[in-house]
């Protein structure tokens, strides 16, 4: 059992003060995962809570890096997270690198762009919600090699 913070555009700003607030509150012994909202059910049509996640990486960065300081294990999550594409300087942090499982298929939910059969991350990763790239498109995304 453990925590979830679930970035959005309104909550940005408050993720790496986050790491601190756990230590304070819940000691080293709880786990933490990091999400981005998801443009299903009642956000589906919220997309002005759901930022590109280009402009998150930098957020989730600083973040991880204040976690790693105070010594917390805190993870991006495989399915609510980004591909790890976005960030892969911390790839250390992806729950889909670290426990990775062959993607047979994608959900009908979910989408990749032409590129990322290019990736070395493409056999395991859940590329994006349909509605993302609906929304943002999929020109962020580019292979790992």
């Amino acid at each position: 059992m453990g925590l979830n913070f679930v970035a959005n555009s309104q909550n940005l700003d408050e993720m790496p003060e986050f790491p601190g607030f756990i230590l304070r509150t819940f000691g080293r012994d709880i786990p933490v995962d990091l999400s981005l909202v998801a443009p299903t059910g009642r956000c589906h049509d919220r997309m002005d809570l759901v930022p590109r996640m280009r402009d998150v990486a930098p957020w989730f960065a600083r973040t991880l890096d204040e976690a790693n300081r105070l010594g917390l294990r805190f993870e991006i999550m495989r399915v609510c997270g980004f591909p790890p594409c976005i960030l892969p300087e911390r790839a250390e942090a992806f729950q889909i690198l670290r426990k990775a499982r062959p993607c047979a298929s994608l959900p009908p939910e979910r989408v990749k762009g032409s590129s990322c059969a290019r990736c070395r991350w493409d056999p395991i990763c859940l590329g994006v919600w349909r509605r993302y790239a609906e929304v943002h498109g999929l020109d962020e995304f580019e292979p790992v090699r």
